[in-house]
């Protein structure tokens, strides 16, 4: 073996055993987050915080979105069983349209009748479902949970 085929064979090696370290880090915390995390969702959904303005219920239209595209292809059958129906794919689906019709009916009122610079404000939004969503998934443990506090504090019942 030559001294770079030796090189790349150790970084292959490398990225192998960190692929390997991460899968097992994710299934170990499925395991351990799906208790915390329904414990976050009915603490905001029992906290009376609801979204008010067209921004906020907006906000819960892009995690509700966001949580919903990453369920079933982020986490494993079983990790999703236990989340139970309210936080289930076709609730996330139901839940991210509702709040975006609400979120547009609101934005229409507060925004005399029309829609201008919705989508630029969904579109910052989105960023954040996306940047909370990558805390839970890169176990931030400080920040994990913030996204379950959104979708709690946006539970339709």
């Amino acid at each position: 073996m030559t001294q770079t085929t030796s090189s790349m064979f150790k970084i292959m090696l490398l990225g192998f055993a960190v692929g390997t370290a991460s899968i097992l880090w994710v299934n170990a915390a499925h395991a351990q987050t799906a208790p915390k995390i329904i414990e976050k969702y009915e603490q905001a959904a029992k906290s009376g915080k609801a979204p008010s303005t067209a921004t906020q219920m907006a906000g819960c239209a892009a995690y509700w979105k966001r949580w919903g595209a990453t369920l079933e292809r982020d986490w494993e059958g079983k990790f999703i069983s236990e989340m139970g129906a309210k936080l289930a794919p076709a609730k996330a689906k139901k839940n991210a349209a509702f709040w975006q019709m609400a979120a547009q009916k609101k934005w229409k009122k507060e925004h005399k009748g029309g829609l201008t610079g919705y989508d630029a404000a969904y579109a910052g939004l989105e960023k954040n479902a996306d940047r909370d969503y990558e805390y839970l998934t890169r176990g931030n443990y400080d920040k994990m949970y913030n996204i379950f506090d959104i979708l709690g504090s946006c539970d339709t019942k």
